[in-house]
């Protein structure tokens, strides 16, 4: 079961330092940005940083568009 588990999610390869550390310092970046926008966040239902709800903030932004069309 775990060299199945490490198979599925690429766990059984040795880390590509070359490739691997520009996404992590990308990814950083874009935590860094969301960081910066929590206090606006915070009041969208759903939101909780990496513990958000994405399909209740998909029907909020649904909504949100739904109501912009209309208007």
């Amino acid at each position: 079961m775990v060299k199945g588990l490490t198979a599925q999610f690429g766990l059984d390869e040795r880390p590509d330092l070359d490739a691997d550390l520009p996404l992590l310092e990308r990814l950083q970046g874009c935590q860094r940005e969301i960081d910066g926008l929590a206090p606006q966040l915070s009041r969208l239902p759903g939101w909780s940083a990496l513990n958000s709800d994405p399909a209740l903030l998909n029907n909020v932004l649904d909504l949100a568009e739904r109501l912009r069309s209309d208007a």
